[in-house]
């Protein structure tokens, strides 16, 4: 089989991951089993096989923690200027707003929600701070 069918089968399930953060599991699991039939098909696996160890050889993550990665990913573009200009400037780190500086949330890097209407935005804010908590509880 030829190595563009899975690289377009990843492409085409994990598009636009940051719309679909914070979205129910309930809603993203037909976008899994879309992805964990075409891992089968690639793969060339069983039906009824057990898909975890299908997708890791195939070196792909789950959709829901494929969203979660691709979002923290930009949001770490964002505050060390490798992404454009117009989404850095949404991610506000607390501890550069004036008179935070001494707020114990800016010392755990929590970032700022510029526009709380923006559920988009809100959404890349959360998964960036819970995130950076749980790597700073794990080590």
């Amino acid at each position: 089989m030829p190595q563009s069918r899975p690289s377009l089968v990843v492409v085409s399930t994990t598009y636009c991951n940051s719309v679909l953060a914070g979205v129910p599991y309930v809603y993203l699991q037909r976008l899994q089993s879309v992805q964990n039939a075409a891992a089968h098909l690639v793969s060339g696996a069983r039906r009824h096989d057990h898909i975890m160890p299908v997708l890791v050889s195939l070196h792909w993550l789950p959709i829901r923690q494929r969203i979660i990665y691709k979002t923290v990913l930009l949001v770490w573009k964002c505050l060390h200027d490798a992404a454009p200009r117009y989404l850095a400037d949404l991610c506000v780190p607390g501890h550069s707003v004036r008179g935070r500086q001494q707020l114990c949330s800016t010392a755990s890097g929590t970032l700022l929600v510029p526009h709380p209407d923006c559920y988009w935005l809100a959404q890349l804010c959360r998964q960036w701070t819970t995130n950076i908590e749980l790597s700073a509880t794990r080590s």
